[in-house]
């Protein structure tokens, strides 16, 4: 019950941030800013955590439940790339959303192989 509690908190602290964010950071390009800077700071988080998670063995402890299931859960959205990718493709703009869809997921994966790299060099 209690890892319930914590995922919950970290989920509230992590979705509220996402909207500060999304609300604060300017989206009038080509392509949505937001979304993908949230994620790909995210995925860099959740490298970080996963290192420290595995290396003291903390899988399960509330901290991690809470910053990694519910901070960095609630805080990246797949369901927002999804739908803006979709409106680009539905306003017509396919070469738009093929590049926004393969730079956010190859940013993502880069983040979080960077956090778990600089997190290796200083444990």
């Amino acid at each position: 019950m209690e890892g319930i509690i914590f995922v919950g908190l970290g989920g509230f602290i992590g979705a509220s941030l996402r909207y500060f964010l999304g609300t604060a950071i300017e989206t009038g390009g080509v392509i949505p800013a937001a979304t993908p800077a949230i994620n790909i700071f995210g995925s860099f988080l959740i490298g970080i955590l996963s290192i420290i998670s595995e290396r003291y063995g903390l899988s399960r402890h509330s901290a991690i439940l809470m910053l990694q299931t519910g901070f960095c859960g609630g805080f990246t959205t797949f369901s927002t790339f999804s739908l803006e990718t979709f409106s680009l493709i539905s306003q017509g703009k396919v070469t738009h959303a093929a590049l926004y869809s393969i730079l956010s997921v190859l940013c993502c994966l880069l983040s979080v192989a960077a956090g778990r790299a600089l997190t290796e060099l200083c444990l």
